[in-house]
């Protein structure tokens, strides 16, 4: 990460990188509840979020078989990781819930690695953020197909910095609602 500028850390005019990691997959609910489904601003019938992980959940719940799909090479590794994170019961379907905080768990990993591997605390200060986005919408009443705003929301995991070689743990303040971030 020799590319990232050096900031004065002390009175010493001592330098050090700075760096905030930021990683959540996402997830959409729409307006009637229904986990991966949402209408978006500007379409005229619902889309889906996250795509690569509808498919996944489609795949473990059918029963295919992992294989390497050497045209979508990153799809065959999420899936990979995230077969590793869920254990499925006979007859009983995962469902994308699931799935989306497997591919969290399987992110959370991964950074840790490459944090480790790339960033060295005696030399760079650094921030985690992980989570999941939840995607929403509100629809106009009487207008099926009309979206008044666009709602994002972050269900929150990992959230610490490391400062000067020490880890603390960050805290937010988070919205006392029982609606939609509480559903993941």
């Amino acid at each position: 990460m020799s590319h990232s500028p050096e900031f004065p850390c002390d009175v010493d005019g001592n330098l050090k990188e700075r760096y905030i990691f930021f990683a959540f997959p996402h997830v959409s609910i729409g307006e009637s509840g229904e986990v991966g489904s949402l209408l978006r601003r500007g379409r005229g019938k619902p889309s889906s979020a996250c795509g690569a992980l509808i498919a996944i959940n489609n795949d473990i719940n059918g029963g295919a078989a992992p294989s390497m799909d050497s045209d979508d090479p990153e799809y065959t590794l999420l899936r990979k990781k995230i077969m590793t994170k869920v254990s499925k019961s006979p007859g009983a379907d995962l469902s994308l819930v699931q799935v989306t905080k497997a591919a969290l768990a399987a992110i959370n990993e991964d950074l840790e690695k490459l944090i480790s591997l790339t960033v060295d605390p005696a030399t760079a200060d650094y921030a985690v953020i992980t989570g999941v986005q939840i995607h929403s919408g509100d629809q106009i009443p009487g207008q099926p197909f009309r979206i008044e705003r666009t709602c994002d929301y972050i269900a929150p995991d990992q959230m610490y910095a490391v400062v000067r070689g020490q880890k603390y743990a960050l805290q937010v303040q988070t919205p006392k609602s029982q609606g939609v971030a509480a559903m993941v």
